[in-house]
């Protein structure tokens, strides 16, 4: 799926930023049920307590028809495996690959947590009520994005601050992103949350995460957020536009399908607070399928896998898909000036971010670059 979200103001973050978010999405009526009780219902609302509100909210819900869509694999236990847990403890289901939702489709659950939002709320199955919601954790863009489309599904969500790093349990995370950075307990304070002494690098990689939050203006401070705490005057609205490559097991939208002579079917989706439109558009290759496939490739990709930069024809917006590319690939090692130039640090691109050989290839084209085109690429300095 590719996802572009317009807002009609910008938003406080004020520098590109990419952490993660703790995110619970619930039927809006689950919510205002909560508030008759006066309880408070958001991500840190012990999970048997939430069941609860759920069950009163739908009479007659059982505990196993309530699914869970979460992110799964063993190697998430250690970042939200307390939250299985408690889902588990009330009898709740964890949904698990290739489980089927009322569209038809298996779900996945190694990644995409926008497209299950679209999928929240209750539905009947054999003649019981069964109720879908998500929970657990998003990057920070694509929960933003997805708790965007509240008003637009009547969906509730609640999200929660974490870093970057996310080596620890989320309640430990989320104490993290709290810290003060320059406090001179700061260490003592952090190794209590990573549960053993904290190195001095950990400390150092550590304070600069908070740091970059700090200076991208997030919203921190605040012990759980809603979308309104990324808009400076709370009141905003929305545009969400969708392509879809795979039919989506969420909103049962089909996929890209080939028809003949180089024509494909195109599904596509606008969502606004006004309604949802479903498009299907039908569009032609203008270029042979091998030459349209690297159309659509990021540049550095198609470099990286032995594309010749210097033989290659050069155009002007070569300069703007690599701009675009950088702040992706490796945002945070990137710094801004006044007058809009923009300055790449290779020495903060962590391995596990970029491998060393793609590091240095890339330095190779930029300075080509830089060398060859100065004009397009003013832009751009190499520290």
């Amino acid at each position: 799926m590719t996802v572009l979200h317009l807002y009609d103001q910008p938003l406080r973050v004020s520098r590109p930023y990419e952490g993660y978010v703790g995110n619970l999405v619930l039927p809006k009526a689950v919510v205002e049920k909560a508030q008759e009780s006066s309880l408070l219902l958001d991500y840190l609302t012990p999970r048997p307590l939430v069941m609860k509100t759920l069950q009163l909210t739908y009479p007659g819900l059982k505990a196993g028809n309530v699914h869970v869509w979460t992110l799964g694999g063993e190697n998430r236990a250690g970042r939200i495996g307390t939250l299985w847990n408690e889902w588990r403890s009330v009898g709740a289901h964890l949904v698990e690959e290739g489980w089927m939702l009322p569209a038809g489709y298996p779900v996945f659950t190694e990644s995409g947590t926008y497209a299950p939002t679209y999928a929240i709320g209750p539905f009947t199955r054999d003649g019981e009520t069964h109720l879908f919601i998500a929970d657990g954790y998003a990057a920070t863009a694509e929960a933003l994005q997805a708790s965007s489309l509240d008003p637009i599904v009547g969906n509730t969500t609640s999200m929660c601050l974490f870093t970057s790093k996310f080596d620890v349990s989320w309640e430990n995370e989320r104490q993290i992103i709290q810290l003060d950075p320059t406090a001179g307990d700061f260490a003592l304070e952090l190794s209590k949350r990573l549960g053993h002494e904290a190195t001095p690098k950990e400390v150092d990689v550590y304070r600069g995460v908070i740091f970059d939050a700090q200076r991208a203006e997030m919203p921190l401070g605040k012990r759980t957020l809603t979308a309104d705490d990324f808009f400076p005057r709370k009141e905003w609205d929305g545009l969400a536009l969708t392509g879809y490559m795979l039919p989506d097991p969420y909103s049962g939208v089909e996929g890209v399908k080939h028809m003949d002579n180089g024509l494909y079917e195109v599904r596509a989706r606008a969502a606004s607070r006004k309604g949802i439109l479903e498009a299907r558009l039908v569009l032609r290759l203008m270029e042979p399928f091998e030459s349209s496939k690297l159309i659509f490739s990021p540049l550095l990709d198609r470099f990286y896998r032995r594309q010749d930069f210097r033989t290659r024809p050069v155009k002007v917006s070569d300069s703007g898909r690599i701009r675009n590319e950088l702040q992706t690939l490796c945002s945070e090692a990137l710094t801004y000036t006044h007058d809009g130039k923009m300055t790449i640090h290779f020495d903060r691109i962590e391995d596990s971010v970029l491998s060393p050989d793609k590091r240095q290839l890339i330095h190779e084209v930029l300075t080509w670059y830089k060398q060859h085109h100065p004009i397009w690429f003013l832009w751009l300095d190499i520290a």
